[in-house]
């Protein structure tokens, strides 16, 4: 066994990856989808850290059967998180046998790895893997569509991931012991990781293309920023792990007890949303008024569903539309357009603002201002 540096912080990912594994398998929880999604994302992550760790430390010399043991992983590694996240944000989703599709990247990979010319013996196959380690390999039409197939079905995966994460923003339940914001948070930080491994797959495709070689130090690479990954789980569950696996079983008391006079809280909130117009903020959150109100996030969201039968989203998107319909009005704001109209008020996009009116208006914006303003 030969230790460098690419060995030490392969063992060492490969380390925290095993004391995560035990974490969460050790860890009570209702939440079963998740947990296991989570412990077959570390698993596959564990897999890539040996598989490399194999090549960098030589390993292959004494165990040359183990030799490649991760490869194709990559094409786990898309579908596990999005079946993660959409464990995370649906409370209602469950593994079922329809989603062992998933399966078929990393099968269609395994056939490609198959497919690709390799020694007849041990011998031949270690003095493959040693010119591989010495000077890469050459890029084959084979070996490019490998690469290709992984670049695509990772941006695809993420590509689906980021669409249910925006989508979460205005469907997730307010209702959850752990909150719809921390949640999103959480997950946001895990897709930029993803796009910064999809970048990763993406240039290390485009080099091979030009080169027509691909070397051992991009596939050490590649593989250390996915244990990017794992420290990022790791930090997460230091600071609050239940955002990991979140506890879709314990839910607030709708009745529950507001600590503070509910008249007065009211009263506040009209302040902030009527007088200082904080709608008009497009990053505003529950978190952040509940700070302004000085209560627990759980309890403004329990004022909100006992007071004004609204959940957040209502309120603000009502403030928002009939402080749209009043900038319209004014002359002042002739100069524009509808969605630089809604902007001002606090929109961030053209969906979520056109399906917002109509859904509070029953009209297209268009269509309710030419009633309107006529």
């Amino acid at each position: 066994m030969t230790l460098n540096l690419w060995s030490v912080l392969l063992i060492a990912s490969a380390s925290q990856c095993l004391f995560l594994i035990a974490f969460f398998l050790l860890r009570p929880s209702t939440n079963k989808t998740a947990t296991r999604l989570m412990i077959l994302l570390l698993v596959i992550l564990l897999f890539m850290n040996v598989s490399n760790l194999w090549y960098s430390a030589r390993l292959y010399l004494e165990v040359p059967y183990l030799t490649g043991i991760g490869r194709g992983t990559t094409l786990l590694i898309g579908p596990a998180i999005y079946l993660y996240v959409l464990s995370v944000v649906k409370p209602s989703f469950k593994l079922k046998w329809k989603h062992t599709l998933h399966l078929s990247g990393y099968i269609l990979g395994l056939v490609l790895l198959m497919a690709q010319p390799s020694g007849g013996n041990v011998a031949d196959s270690m003095q493959q893997v040693e010119a591989f380690l010495m000077d890469g390999i050459r890029t084959t039409p084979l070996v490019l569509t490998r690469f290709a197939l992984y670049a695509l079905h990772l941006t695809t995966y993420l590509f689906l991931s980021r669409r249910i994460i925006l989508s979460a923003e205005h469907t997730f339940s307010e209702d959850y012991l752990i909150s719809k914001e921390s949640r999103i948070k959480w997950l946001r930080r895990l897709n930029w990781v993803m796009i910064a491994i999809g970048v990763a797959v993406i240039w290390f495709f485009i080099d091979a293309l030009i080169t027509h070689y691909y070397n051992a130090d991009a596939n050490y690479i590649n593989t250390l920023i996915y244990s990017v990954f794992v420290y990022l789980i790791a930090y997460q569950a230091l600071s609050d792990e239940r955002n990991i696996v979140p506890d879709f079983k314990i839910k607030y008391k709708s009745g529950g007890k507001i600590s503070r006079d509910k008249s007065l809280l009211t009263q506040r909130l009209n302040t902030l949303f009527k007088e200082q117009k904080v709608f008009t903020n497009p990053d505003l959150n529950q978190s952040s008024v509940a700070s302004m109100l000085e209560i627990p996030p759980h309890q403004f969201s329990a004022l909100l569903n006992r007071e004004l039968n609204k959940t957040f989203f209502e309120l603000v998107n009502e403030y928002r539309i009939e402080a749209f319909i009043e900038v319209s009005k004014d002359s002042h704001y002739n100069h524009l357009s509808i969605m630089g109209k809604a902007q001002e008020v606090g929109f961030r996009s053209k969906s979520s603002f056109n399906t917002a009116f109509k859904k509070i208006k029953g009209k297209t914006p268009s269509d309710y201002l030419k009633t309107a303003l006529n």
